[in-house]
């Protein structure tokens, strides 16, 4: 396989919607095509708004190019992210970082008060424990998510984005204690 052939085998795009109202995040890696509809002018002119600000951001960093955040539907936010993973990370990270933040604060409230750690506990974890058994891939990946959050002004960095995704695995698990799996 030649260098060419490498680049688009690492390509794909992603769908993910932010539930605003809690952590839910579904995501799943498939094309879309939207084809033609009927949308009422309000709505039209609303999707070119936002296309037109896409688009302006998409000039400022090429890496935000075919990607794209729909208005929000029923609390959802829907973004279209596509590229090798660093550019769907930069993507990922810039298109949600509000909603980011927000579950980061979230998060480390729930961690501390589970575990009466503070945060800069699993922020040293993720970087002395999670990082070295990170593939490549999603190493590029969360570096994305984090420099994409810096370009909105989000002050979250790597760490950050490493112990919210090995949130989970701190989390005590005596309360499972008789509980069959």
């Amino acid at each position: 396989m030649d260098a060419g052939e490498g680049a688009a085998a690492l390509e794909w795009v992603e769908r993910v919607a932010v539930r605003k109202s809690s952590l839910t995040i579904s995501r799943q890696t498939t094309t879309y095509n939207s084809g033609n509809s009927q949308l009422p002018m309000k709505r039209r002119f609303i999707l070119l708004a936002l296309a037109t600000v896409i688009a302006a951001g998409a000039a400022r960093d090429p890496r935000l190019k075919n990607a794209f955040r729909s208005p929000e539907q029923n609390g959802w936010h829907y973004v279209h992210l596509a590229g090798a993973p660093g550019e769907i990370g930069f993507q990922h990270g810039y298109l949600l970082a509000r909603e980011i933040e927000d579950a980061q604060r979230v998060v480390s409230f729930s961690l501390q008060h589970d575990t009466s750690k503070p945060w800069t506990f699993f922020r040293q974890a993720a970087q002395d424990v999670f990082w070295p058994r990170v593939d490549d891939e999603y190493r590029a990946e969360l570096q994305g998510m984090a420099e994409g959050l810096k370009a909105r002004h989000v002050k979250l960095d790597l760490w950050d984005m490493v112990a919210m995704n090995g949130g989970w695995s701190f989390r005590p698990t005596h309360h499972l204690v008789g509980q069959s799996p």
